[in-house]
């Protein structure tokens, strides 16, 4: 048996021929019964303070002194721009063509009438202003039947 466990079992016998006498001397009280009871009895219970209350500021002397109620105040989120929309007018024309403008379209479109019809660039452009002008009434539409059907829901209890 090596130097160490043998340490380690006397060290576990110790504690097991020592456990027994603090046992004893944990459960051994350390007052009577009886003067337990007569140095209890003597003392009220303990109830705690109530909260004091907190005296109002007084009223400054000089009237022109005015003091506003507190407010709080929310920070609304900055706007959150997407790239598309950070793009100068020239920029998002030829994003618009690249994206919108097929092979196909640019043959058939090849030749075009100045006055009677629109360039390609000004086709994507107008394709795109139409498209953001639905999306925009849509938005509207939405936010207008959300609105109707708040003022519609009974108030709730307690209000």
């Amino acid at each position: 048996m090596s130097l160490s466990r043998a340490a380690f079992c006397l060290l576990v016998l110790l504690m097991a021929a020592t456990e027994p006498a603090l046992a004893q001397q944990r459960e051994r009280p350390r007052l009577s019964p009886r003067l337990k009871e007569e140095l209890f009895h003597t003392v009220p219970p303990f109830a705690p303070r109530p909260p004091e209350a907190k005296p109002e500021p007084e009223k400054p002397v000089d009237p022109d002194v005015v003091i506003l109620p507190k407010v709080v105040v929310e920070e609304k989120p900055l706007p959150r721009f997407t790239p598309d929309e950070l793009l100068s007018r020239k920029g998002r024309t030829e994003k618009l063509l690249a994206e919108r403008s097929s092979p196909l379209d640019r043959a058939l479109n090849r030749f075009r009438i100045p006055i009677i019809t629109m360039s390609p660039e000004q086709r994507v452009n107008w394709v795109y202003n139409v498209n953001r002008d639905w999306q925009r009434r849509y938005e509207i539409l939405v936010l207008e039947k959300a609105d109707k059907e708040k003022e519609a829901a009974p108030p709730a209890p307690g209000n």
